[in-house]
């Protein structure tokens, strides 16, 4: 029974202002809505080497069941990086905010999650909760940690958590899309691929600290489906000659530096790698 992942509508929107910097802050939470819990397993040989995760997949709900197998995914963890004295995984989530010309990423990249919050008690596979931030480990030194959401649960990151902002300093008065996506690239199994985000239109000026939600929603909103070059675009991802600056996301609105069409042309023809770097 696979996992579903998805996120809880952001929320708790202010700008603080911290050493001269103006932070966006906001609360999120990605959720477990699916079938099967959600599980990975931290192992490598010894300290020198990267922490890989694997995804462990159950034959049901009860956790002192068989595991049907165990996957090897691309993903790493990293101990601390924000804040917090133990081991994350990176990107498991990821939050971007742009407009046209600007795109900004969210402070935060890595996650400890764990049964922080009781999200959907109504699911057939709903138990209570297991996972706990002690799973993640305080011991830079570890090989192996484990951590998970359970079938119905959420991992909660208020707005006041260290790195849960995006920085707006010197960022045009104006309005925003933001949007928050688990599994931005595609590591883990799940059985529904397509609810994976959730956004917010927000407004903001440059001599307040207010912020107004314009709108909200469910569904990973681009930067690209409103270019009347959309399909351009997207024709330019599918060849291989783009891949983008984010996840989905394009930078519709922001120019192409020179070495950028460089690339795009050596894509496009199938050019040889020179031997020789003729950019200064």
């Amino acid at each position: 029974v696979l996992p579903d992942l998805s996120f809880a509508p952001l929320s708790e929107f202010r700008i603080e202002v911290v050493g001269g910097r103006r932070l966006l802050r906001f609360t999120g939470m990605f959720v477990n809505v699916g079938a099967g819990h959600f599980e990975l397993r931290g192992s490598r040989a010894s300290t020198s080497e990267p922490m890989t995760m694997s995804q462990v997949v159950y034959e049901s709900t009860a956790r002192g069941s068989a595991i049907a197998q165990e996957f090897p995914t691309s993903a790493v963890a990293s101990y601390a990086g924000d804040g917090h004295n133990h081991w994350h995984v990176n990107e498991v989530a990821r939050y971007d905010m742009w407009s046209d010309g600007v795109l900004m990423r969210g402070a935060k990249v890595g996650f400890c999650f764990l049964d922080s919050d009781a999200w959907n008690t109504a699911l057939p596979g709903h138990v209570g909760s297991f996972y706990t931030g002690a799973m993640c480990s305080t011991n830079p030194n570890v090989l192996s940690n484990r951590m998970g959401l359970s079938v119905g649960w959420g991992d909660l990151y208020q707005w006041y958590l260290a790195w849960q902002w995006v920085d707006i300093t010197g960022v045009p008065a104006g309005t925003y899309t933001g949007r928050a996506k688990v599994d931005p690239n595609g590591h883990f199994l799940e059985s529904n691929e397509v609810n994976q985000c959730t956004w917010a239109r927000v407004s903001f000026g440059t001599s307040s600290n207010a912020v107004s939600v314009l709108a909200s929603g469910t569904g990973c909103v681009n930067d690209v489906d409103s270019s009347i070059f959309a399909a351009d675009i997207y024709w330019a991802f599918e060849a291989g000659i783009t891949v983008g600056c984010a996840p989905d996301l394009y930078c519709t609105g922001k120019p192409v530096t020179r070495e950028q069409m460089a690339s795009f042309l050596v894509r496009a023809l199938g050019l040889p790698a020179a031997g020789t770097d003729f950019f200064t």
